[in-house]
């Protein structure tokens, strides 16, 4: 401590000033402020302070420590340089113990019941800062199964369920908020990875949930659909809704190529039930990159592929780093590619822009200098996928990649979220 009047105030976080409690504490007990007058000096360090407000209350602190508890005046000057750099970024008690249960408890969660921590997050949408595709993919890195949309198997919410091969009627696991005597004696063992998420149907743009709970519930009634004929006749679905949950690969359960379901729903038009009849042979399957398109236009990601990995080969082969990569390069030039999670320009960092973009690997930060921020703009803006070159930094363990270069991957718009209606 700068001096011992402060042990007291500080001995319970180990000298180190964390809560505004403290700040208050130290003008208080140590610079003679009366109470009223140290919530106006903790209020007064705001960001918007003023160079001659914080000289005047310099000047009153540094006083009153030295009139107060007999502190040095340099002592007391380094005393109130740290108060200052602390006052602006700090949190009450209250509120810290909160982040911290908080934190504490997520991290348990997500260590013991992956796919019951993921089901939350996704069904308490929209939340956080990440995308639901950033926790979709995370869990899949960390060995979390994640199921797509499926009209015979989600409920109308996103939910667990055990891993099973064959197609038999389940027994969805609500979200699970105090876990079992069954399911703590799994947790951290290999067994907890049997669980499942199970994306819900409510996940479906323009589906909704007042049709998904109606939709489970004619399954329940009348068992497992068994056609496209047999869902749509029963459920009296609109062709909008239909053909939704076609490209969202929700009918992919009955084995029959999206192409041709879409044409039977297209020949079928508004007049539903389906007629019986075959499509023509030479429909071209769906390619790989319309499914993730529409995955990520319909449903908000692919859960079984993240979208880089359709361009791997061709990335690694120029010479395109993977995120984790970028853990053991050493610092200088690099180049990834990625989808494009965040964009952040905070007033506090000079018109610097941070990115977050993810690979198949892993989440990478991207910094954009102020400067260079014009002429990156557009493909920042107008593009999901983006290649970046720049000047890889290091510190400790933190890698960070200062863009030089940035270039739309595709000329697609993956990921956008359809317009409906």
């Amino acid at each position: 401590y700068p001096h011992q009047s402060l042990a007291p105030i500080l001995d319970e976080t180990l000298g180190v000033i964390l809560y505004q409690e403290q700040v208050m504490r130290i003008a208080i007990e140590v610079a003679g402020f009366t109470p009223g007058a140290s919530d106006v000096f903790r209020r007064a360090m705001g960001s918007a302070r003023s160079e001659r407000e914080m000289a005047l209350l310099q000047t009153r602190f540094v006083d009153g420590a030295i009139a107060t508890v007999g502190m040095r005046e340099a002592d007391a000057a380094e005393l109130f340089t740290r108060v200052a750099a602390f006052a602006s970024f700090g949190f009450a008690k209250s509120h810290a113990a909160a982040y911290a249960r908080t934190a504490f408890e997520s991290a348990w969660l997500r260590l013991h019941y992956p796919a019951h921590y993921l089901a939350g997050l996704i069904r308490a949408q929209p939340m956080g800062f990440y995308p639901v595709e950033a926790l979709i993919h995370d869990a899949r890195r960390h060995g979390v199964c994640v199921e797509p949309v499926c009209v015979n198997r989600s409920a109308d919410d996103t939910t667990t369920e055990p891993l099973v091969g064959d197609l038999q009627p389940i027994t969805v696991d609500p979200f699970i908020v105090t876990p079992t005597d069954a399911e703590r004696a799994i947790a951290g063992s290999q067994r907890a990875r049997t669980v499942a998420v199970r994306l819900g149907l409510n996940m479906v743009r323009g589906v909704g949930s007042a049709t998904a709970t109606r939709l489970v519930a004619e399954r329940e009634r009348g068992g497992l659909f068994v056609s496209l004929d047999d869902f749509a006749r029963r459920t009296a679905l609109p062709l909008s809704a239909l053909e939704r949950l076609i490209r969202a690969g929700a009918c992919d359960t009955f084995g029959v190529p999206r192409r041709d379901l879409l044409w039977q729903a297209a020949e079928a038009g508004a007049a539903l039930p389906l007629p019986v009849g075959e499509a023509p042979s030479e429909l071209t399957p769906v390619s790989a990159i319309e499914a993730l398109s529409d995955a990520h236009g319909l449903v908000g990601a692919d859960p079984k592929l993240q979208p880089i990995e359709l361009w791997r080969e061709r990335l690694t082969a120029t010479g395109t780093l993977t995120v984790a990569a970028l853990r053991h390069q050493p610092p200088g030039h690099a180049r990834i590619a990625g989808l494009l999670l965040s964009r952040q320009r905070p007033p506090t960092a000079h018109g610097t822009v941070f990115l977050a973009i993810e690979d198949e690997t892993g989440i990478a930060n991207v910094t954009i200098r102020n400067n260079d921020w014009p002429r990156m703009r557009d493909a920042v803006r107008s593009a999901s996928l983006l290649l970046i070159e720049g000047r890889l930094e290091r510190t400790g363990e933190v890698a960070n990649l200062v863009a030089e270069r940035i270039a739309p991957l595709t000329a697609g718009r993956l990921g956008r979220r359809e317009r409906v209606g």
